[in-house]
């Protein structure tokens, strides 16, 4: 009999309570891993299968995960839905509108006895890997008066682990360095989060000559972003299409 993952339904999570669901398998002392698709801002699958955390966008998500040790494997494709909760003005009433983003909620669930919960494997957004834009100086601190160690040409690849105003903190010769944030493309490997420093807008696409107003944006909220481009830091829609937000009003959180 072939292996399989016993898990074939999740149960519906809602806006910003906390979730926790436990895979299920009968291939023994499997590891688990995600292989396509992605599960919803804010929950994590941990190694030993569990999903786990507080979502911070509704929404249907597809994705499959897949069970395996040293001799076999499973994959199974899996649903979830985000449903929006009654805490959210809804103004059509309409089971699938949900607000674009959402703040990081402030709330936590009651801490667990010691041992009852599995510490949750999750990625971190940095360090990550990008590229030089274009040539730029490589510096020994984050100013532009700082000692001068080098200059690295466009399409360099670059590890970044930082930012510091307008500086990107980077992996510079078994050390660290800094460039100018303007110049770099990066994609970070999670959501990172950052809080907006003063009034502004998110924006449909990252061009100076062609831009579109779309969400306000109020000093002091959190947004997930997920990389940056020159000058702005782009949120991942469902359907894969960015949001831009001008990296002067945006400073990511350490």
């Amino acid at each position: 009999m072939s292996p399989s993952v016993s898990t074939t339904y999740l149960p519906e999570a809602e806006l910003g309570d906390y979730y926790r669901e436990q895979l299920t398998t009968d291939i023994a002392n499997a590891k688990w891993s995600l292989t396509s698709g992605r599960l919803p801002y804010g929950l994590y699958l941990t190694e030993d299968g569990l999903i786990v955390g507080t979502p911070r966008r509704a929404g249907y998500y597809s994705f499959t995960v897949k069970a395996a040790n040293d001799a076999e494997s499973a994959t199974q494709e899996l649903y979830i839905y985000i449903q929006l909760g009654s805490r959210y003005y809804n103004p059509y009433n309409d089971p699938y509108y949900y607000p674009r983003y959402v703040p990081t909620p402030t709330a936590t669930p009651a801490p667990a006895a010691p041992g009852s919960l599995p510490v949750p494997t999750v990625a971190d957004p940095l360090p990550a890997q990008g590229e030089t834009t274009r040539a730029t100086n490589v510096r020994q601190e984050a100013s532009t008066k700082s000692k001068l160690l080098g200059t690295l040409p466009t399409g360099s690849d670059i590890t970044v682990t930082g930012f510091d105003g307008i500086h990107a903190k980077i992996e510079w010769q078994g050390g660290s360095a800094y460039v100018a944030a303007n110049f770099i493309d990066v994609e970070f490997d999670a959501a990172l989060d950052a809080e907006v420093t003063k009034n502004g807008w998110t924006y449909s696409r990252g061009s100076e000559q062609r831009k579109y107003r779309l969400t306000a944006l109020k000093k002091g909220e959190t947004l997930e972003i997920s990389g940056r481009e020159g000058k702005w830091y782009w949120m991942e829609n469902d359907d894969g299409t960015r949001v831009y937000i001008p990296a002067t009003i945006a400073q990511p959180i350490d």
